[in-house]
């Protein structure tokens, strides 16, 4: 009888342990693209391209402002193809390598 509960309680208990394992992806995944330059001359805001992606329109920082996750372009970690357009205008263009949790700065001109 005592081997039953015995087997039953390491049958039990070795049965729970895959619920406790935990596998999490998102943000560590990812990197991240500021916009900065002069926020009158684009103020409309820019669209960027990351490879052949759907653009998003984000805004123009001024240099030095801290910058929020809001403002931010959110980029998958690897290689990436970078654009930005502004009133159809390609003003800036370049591959570029993210990393986890990295920001990357693009300076417009």
């Amino acid at each position: 009888m005592k081997n039953y509960i015995l087997y039953a309680l390491i049958f039990f208990l070795s049965s729970c342990a895959g619920a406790y394992k935990k596998t999490s992806t998102g943000l560590a995944d990812i990197g991240f693209i500021s916009i900065v330059g002069d926020g009158k001359k684009y103020n409309n805001g820019v669209l960027v391209y990351v490879d052949e992606l759907k653009p998003v329109i984000t805004e123009v920082l001024p240099a030095g402002k801290i910058v929020k996750r809001q403002t931010q372009v959110t980029v998958p970690a690897g290689k990436h193809l970078v654009k930005v357009t502004y009133e159809g205008r390609v003003i800036y263009q370049q591959s570029m390598i993210f990393f986890a949790q990295e920001t990357k700065e693009i300076v417009l001109p």
